[in-house]
């Protein structure tokens, strides 16, 4: 039986992978607001998450671990959607590793101090 495929099945997978992993950023941000709200001073901590990651090691470890997760994000849903096509297990592991290290978001390491003045 021949396999039909229609635009969704190609866009909606492909927009998933670059969509979901960003909504995880936007989770820690919002927690690290909330835990200041809460009245921690974490003040430090927030200015190096908004503009410079690497002017605390906290805010660099934060970062650092929302670009893991949304990585191993990325690959749970990579791996998802390879094994529906005619790969072999190898080839899916593989192919989705590759996937989730090209893809994971580094640029979250980038400085906006370098943009904005």
């Amino acid at each position: 039986m021949k396999k039909s495929y229609r635009l969704y099945n190609i866009i909606l997978p492909i927009w998933l992978l670059i969509w979901f992993p960003s909504w995880l950023w936007l989770i820690l941000l919002g927690a690290m607001y909330l835990l200041g709200a809460i009245g921690g001073n974490f003040h430090e901590i927030e200015f190096g998450l908004n503009w410079n990651p690497f002017s605390n090691i906290f805010s660099m470890l934060i970062i650092l671990a929302a670009i893991l997760v949304s990585g191993i994000c990325i690959y749970h849903l990579d791996k998802r959607i390879l094994q529906k096509e005619t790969l072999t297990a190898e080839q899916v592991k593989k192919t989705a590793l590759a996937l989730a290290v090209v893809t994971a978001p580094y640029l979250y390491l980038l400085p906006a101090s370098l943009f904005y003045r």
